[in-house]
């Protein structure tokens, strides 16, 4: 089983076919998932949330490091509120509430890398 790709490591995911360049990236506490979205924009492409799948898939064990999220609303939760794919230790694709909570900096967010 492979392990996790460090911080700033680049590798490859495939979904369908398709292979793309990712990097898990760290960017500190950030209270409020705008923050977290506004943070990571300006260091890549946040990909789609099927690509939490890709990675479930790839690295099936949890380093136990901290969770993986993609930063893209994937849904809404049972009463309406907006939500992201995560993953939490054993809990693969997770769907958390995207709200004003805290994310702390052991969160490592999934990007796509440019080019």
């Amino acid at each position: 089983i492979p392990p996790y790709p460090s911080a700033g490591e680049t590798f490859n995911l495939s979904v369908r076919g398709i292979t793309k360049r990712f990097v898990l990236v760290l960017i500190g506490e950030r209270v409020g998932f705008d923050s977290v979205r506004q943070a990571l924009s300006a260091l890549g492409i946040i990909p789609d949330s099927e690509w939490c799948d890709a990675f479930q898939w790839a690295y099936p064990e949890s380093d136990g490091a901290g969770p993986i999220g993609v930063a893209t609303i994937a849904g809404t939760d049972t009463v309406g509120r907006p939500v992201f794919r995560c993953i939490r230790g054993y809990e693969a694709g997770r769907f958390r509430w995207a709200g004003e909570g805290k994310y702390g900096a052991f969160w490592r967010w999934l990007m796509e890398v440019r080019g």
